[in-house]
């Protein structure tokens, strides 16, 4: 089931202005290397809150004769972080119109449900398919990836490693790609409830409900070092009970050099080494 809500987001008028301020950038920066710009993560679902990380990729034709993007002036305008990805167009074609690889797979479904949306440029165009197709019909397998990537302390996606509010919004995410594995896309404040349905025996349920908590009230509680450290600890308690329920008790699961070899041909692919 994907609820209406991700078909037709509600974009605040504050994303709305930094669509505005960040694409105008952008063409700025790249001329006429610049083809398109999307934004990813809440402000593309329209659930963030106004001091939420603006998140997007970039796409342009050349990526190799491409300096890194400068979005310094709009930050300290807003008071939010922006992270905006350069990508070429070409590998987003490939994955998103044709979605002939496995991390095509994945972002046509991200497309789908709404994880991603067009702020400006060229639009892309997905092939349309049933939210089953790109399913994968082994979300373990999936979500021990996903687990590497946030638990393996040299990668900069290691969770711990990150600032205090990530390790809340760490919870959040990894909770919400559990239920998008199955197709599920549901409000934040729905997660619990989803996430007691279809996985029951978790053990899950507590640490997203006390990060989801802290996540509506961080500008005010962000100072408190007791915050801080307890957050800390649900994020490498959230990591423990997130191995023990996704990977299987003999041993077969996705290894952290598997979870490497598949990160790197990913980067490749993006790159157009492969």
């Amino acid at each position: 089931m994907v609820y209406p809500w991700v078909m037709k987001p509600h974009i605040s008028n504050q994303t709305k202005r930094l669509d505005v301020a960040i694409l105008a950038t952008v063409r700025r920066q790249l001329g006429r290397n610049f083809v398109a710009l999307l934004c990813i993560g809440s402000r593309a679902r329209g659930t963030n809150l106004n001091d939420s990380d603006y998140d997007g990729s970039c796409y342009v034709r050349d990526i190799s004769h491409v300096a890194k993007l400068d979005f310094s002036d709009i930050a300290e305008r807003f008071n939010i972080r922006i992270g905006i990805g350069l990508r070429p167009w070409s590998y987003l074609v490939r994955v998103l119109e044709r979605g002939d690889t496995e991390r095509g797979r994945i972002q046509r479904r991200e497309w789908l449900l709404g994880k991603m949306r067009f702020v400006g440029g060229r639009r892309p165009q997905p092939k349309l398919v049933p939210i089953e197709s790109v399913l994968r019909p082994d979300w373990r397998r999936e979500m021990q990836f996903d687990y590497w990537m946030a638990a393996l302390p040299d990668l900069p996606s290691n969770v711990l490693c990150r600032e205090p509010r990530r390790h809340v919004g760490y919870v959040i995410a990894a909770c919400s790609q559990l239920l998008e594995a199955r197709g599920l896309a549901v409000r934040k404040e729905e997660l619990p409830k989803a996430l007691q349905r279809y996985y029951p025996r978790s053990g899950l349920v507590s640490l997203l409900r006390r990060a989801l908590r802290r996540r509506r009230d961080w500008q005010r509680i962000s100072s408190n070092p007791r915050t801080i450290v307890a957050a800390r600890h649900d994020a490498e308690d959230f990591l423990v009970a997130f191995q023990k329920y996704v990977f299987p008790t003999d041993g077969s699961g996705m290894t952290a050099a598997q979870a490497r070899k598949q990160r790197r041909a990913w980067v490749a692919e993006m790159r157009g080494a492969i």
